[in-house]
């Protein structure tokens, strides 16, 4: 207990004053990210909820990622899950979160039926996962744009195909598609700024959570020839902010939606890292990405501006 409370406290340095100075513009495009979270309406999980709602509404955000691991402790079995209503309809149903909502795949979702989620997107005007990996564009302002890809990490992962009969239909899924799949769509982006958006981190410090050696090795290297700038992941329960010695990708781990048990170690590639349910604040102008991570209070536990 003494050694998680100097870890927390190592991490919490950074302001733990409420910021109420506001990025939105006609020229910014602010969106709230998550991950980690269904838990039938657990306390940590409608608080992060909570406090979504209000800072929705305060910044005027457009909508909602989610990094996976939506549904605790084994998925949903269909469209019609009593998870639906219990874990994302009642638990997000503030006036500040009735928007899009565009969805990942995590591992507890595999021991599901991940394929009711992308169904989902026919029966909910919010859902979005149109299929297990996709593509949207954002427009920022009249010129600038965002290219936004969501991926399906988990048949990456060697651990999962070797406990293929936990995880459903995982070894139908090929990986070598989705990979030049993914390749070719941020070959071919015309747009100034490109975000990737999994469950696995690629990079993280989370203590059983850490790094996705397989990722590394495989996506990584797509990622750093395209030029893309964040790397959007969950998880780890925790919120942290990576900068990788000798990448020109930020990795920031979403995963604090809900049960927070796993602390983030310190190293140096980890700019900041909390247990602290919490979710994201993004705010993309035409030169600038503003990360922030928010707690349950609207404290602003960390923030970090990179420039195009």
């Amino acid at each position: 207990m003494k050694k998680l409370l100097a870890i927390s406290l190592f991490f919490l340095c950074i302001a733990c004053k409420k910021d109420t100075s506001s990025d939105k513009s006609s020229n910014t495009l602010q969106f709230l990210v998550l991950g980690d979270w269904g838990r039938n309406g657990t306390q940590n999980q409608q608080e992060v909820a909570n406090q979504m709602n209000l800072t929705a509404l305060s910044e005027n955000t457009e909508f909602v990622i989610s990094t996976g691991d939506n549904f605790y402790e084994t998925g949903i079995q269909s469209t019609s899950d009593p998870q639906w209503k219990t874990s994302f309809e009642d638990v997000y149903a503030g006036k500040g979160l009735q928007k899009d909502w565009f969805v990942v795949l995590g591992n507890h979702d595999y021991q599901g039926n991940p394929g009711a989620q992308v169904l989902y997107s026919q029966k909910s005007t919010r859902w979005k996962m149109p299929a297990r990996y996709f593509t949207v564009v954002k427009p920022i302002d009249g010129t600038t744009a965002v290219r936004f890809v969501f991926i399906d990490s988990n048949p990456f992962v060697n651990e999962y195909l070797q406990k293929s009969s936990l995880y459903a239909d995982i070894l139908q899924q090929n990986t070598k598609k989705q990979l030049a799949w993914i390749d070719s769509v941020l070959t071919n982006s015309k747009e100034k700024w490109k975000i990737v958006v999994g469950h696995h981190p690629i990079y993280s410090g989370g203590y059983g959570h850490g790094n996705q050696d397989e990722l590394i090795a495989q996506l990584k290297p797509i990622l750093e020839k395209n030029h893309v700038q964040m790397y959007f992941c969950g998880h780890s329960h925790s919120s942290q902010y990576l900068k990788v010695p000798g990448s020109l990708v930020d990795y920031v781990v979403a995963g604090a939606g809900s049960s927070t048990q796993e602390f983030v170690q310190p190293q140096t590639s980890v700019l900041f890292g909390t247990i602290a349910p919490s979710f994201t604040l993004v705010s993309i102008s035409s030169d600038s990405l503003k990360t922030s991570f928010i707690d349950t209070t609207g404290h602003v536990l960390f923030k970090n501006r990179r420039s195009y």
